[in-house]
């Protein structure tokens, strides 16, 4: 049932307007779908931040190098430890609060409540970005590489579209 209700849920999310899940999420009570609400508010958020980042830096006219490493450096920030990436998260939740309706976790809230693993897989989907399958692999089976400063090293991006930057 569980399986049959995570498939419906994942064909369904792509289609719920931004201003409406965040109502959505306030409105249901099973938690399994407040889970994977909670980790496509986050993502979408996430998605906007990073999104913007590397529009800003091709109008200037940098490199895909540089937005590669913008890119590992936003991932580093998203799902590491550091003390600025504690900070993050708070102006993040607040980001997801004002854009999703209805949504009002804080930063310390959302960054605990959030599957780490569930939310890069999400991530990466949304942005076009490819990570080393060992690399996934290793974090699928020991979350607790999360918990470092920095999980993230520019040799574990694999993919990296420049293509798929200037359409988002």
């Amino acid at each position: 049932m569980r399986l049959l209700c995570f498939a419906f849920i994942l064909r369904r999310l792509d289609g719920i307007n931004c201003r409406w899940m965040g109502l959505v999420f306030l409105k249901v009570s099973v938690e399994f779908i407040r889970c994977f609400l909670r980790i496509e508010i986050v993502a979408r958020t996430l998605r906007k931040l990073l999104v913007s980042s590397w529009r800003a830096l091709l109008r200037r006219g940098y490199s895909t190098s540089l937005s590669r490493n913008k890119t590992i450096e936003f991932l580093n920030l998203t799902f590491g430890t550091s003390a600025r990436s504690l900070s993050f998260w708070r102006d993040l939740a607040a980001l997801a609060s004002s854009k999703f309706r209805g949504y009002n976790e804080t930063g310390l809230d959302a960054q605990k409540s959030v599957s780490k693993f569930a939310l890069l897989v999400r991530l990466t989907s949304l942005l076009g970005i490819s990570l080393k399958s060992d690399k996934l692999e290793s974090l699928c089976q020991s979350p607790e590489l999360f918990s470092r400063d920095n999980p993230f090293l520019d040799e574990d991006l694999l993919r990296f579209d420049k293509t798929f930057i200037i359409m988002c």
